[in-house]
């Protein structure tokens, strides 16, 4: 098989991918499943973040082990500080970064036993790296996230797990995500260098690559599938 096709090959990973019911989260089991990885997928909304890495000891069981753990699970709130209670700061934080924080936990040692070494992925949003304005708890917990990548990536790197992310910018399932009034919000429509807005199609080739052997010596990087927005926000 030419190298550049081997790499996007899965044929015989074992994969769980967490947060199904996201349009990302789709795209990649079904990216995956088309690279031939034998994939089982959940969905975040089964069971609170205290629950979230019981999918992993799940998955573990059926497949007999784990070479790729995928966290895609996202909750979006847009609203003014001022206004932001500690019941919804919560929220987004269980949703947000105690769930791929628990999953991670609970990832880390069996991707351990990965004969050819773990990947861990987590798909983020660009957010977590620009402000906009009343998006203040949203961003904060991808911050999180985005840190996580970072801070595990020399964690578990000496087991030899890749770890990587994905952050997502203005995606066409987002459009329930910004008032055509607030020209605040807009920018996220305005500013991609692509002018327009991505698809879930195109974040499964990313984490197709992220999964198989072509990531190489590349580990603790978020990818931003964003069109070229952050060049501006």
């Amino acid at each position: 098989m030419p190298t550049n096709i081997a790499h996007f090959d899965l044929t015989g990973q074992r994969a769980l991918v967490i947060g199904m019911e996201t349009a990302a989260g789709a795209a990649i089991a079904a990216a995956f499943r088309e690279a031939d990885a034998t994939t089982v997928v959940a969905g975040t909304d089964q069971g609170d973040a205290a629950q979230a890495g019981t999918y992993v000891e799940h998955a573990r069981t059926e497949l007999g082990g784990l070479d790729i753990v995928v966290s895609a699970s996202d909750q979006f709130m847009a609203k003014p500080i001022t206004e932001t209670t500690d019941a919804e700061v919560n929220q987004l934080a269980e949703e947000n970064f105690l769930k791929p924080f628990r999953v991670a936990r609970a990832a880390a040692p069996v991707l351990a036993q990965s004969e050819g070494g773990g990947r861990l992925i987590f798909v983020t949003h660009i957010l977590g790296e620009r402000g906009v304005a009343h998006t203040s708890a949203y961003g904060a917990m991808h911050a999180g996230v985005q840190s996580l990548v970072r801070s595990l990536a020399q964690e578990l790197g000496p087991q030899g797990t890749v770890v990587n992310g994905i952050s997502l910018g203005w995606m066409d399932w987002m459009q329930d995500r910004l008032d055509p009034d607030d020209d605040e919000a807009m920018r996220a429509t305005r500013f991609p260098i692509m002018k327009r807005a991505g698809s879930a199609e195109e974040v499964g080739p990313m984490a197709v690559w992220l999964a198989g052997s072509g990531v190489g010596y590349v580990s603790g990087q978020v990818f931003a599938i964003d069109g070229g927005l952050l060049q501006h926000l």
